[in-house]
């Protein structure tokens, strides 16, 4: 249970920006930890410091993962992508009002991040 524990831990932390996959692996990491850590205290286990390693990555990948949701989220809407995608949905087919529509989000992001986007060189 330990080494599970662990290498799930392991694998929470490098996974945490895969939006719930890592928080998936840290849960389980998590409950393997302490599963783990049962059976230390039972006699039944000698890896108490591998159990414990694997709760403590788990939880850390847990939380790396929901941080990095909420700031995700958070971004998202700084920039207006759901504004985007209405506009353009709005725009249907007419070239000027999608024109319009890419514009005004070049704006806000110029405007809220203090960026200069400037188009790819066509070949």
């Amino acid at each position: 249970m330990g080494i599970a524990a662990l290498i799930l831990g392991i694998l929470s932390i490098l996974a945490f920006w895969t939006f719930g996959f890592g928080i998936f692996l840290g849960i389980i990491a998590v409950v393997l930890g302490v599963l783990g850590r049962g059976r230390v205290k039972r006699r039944e286990a000698t890896n108490g410091g591998v159990a414990t390693t694997g709760l403590v990555l788990g939880v850390l990948g847990i939380i790396g993962g929901a941080v990095f949701i909420a700031l995700t989220v958070w971004v998202f809407n700084e920039v207006g992508v759901g504004d985007l995608a209405t506009c353009l949905s709005d725009a249907g087919g007419d070239a000027t009002r999608v024109e319009q529509c890419q514009q005004q989000f070049t704006d806000n992001l110029e405007n809220q991040f203090s960026v200069t986007l400037t188009p790819a060189p066509t070949p």
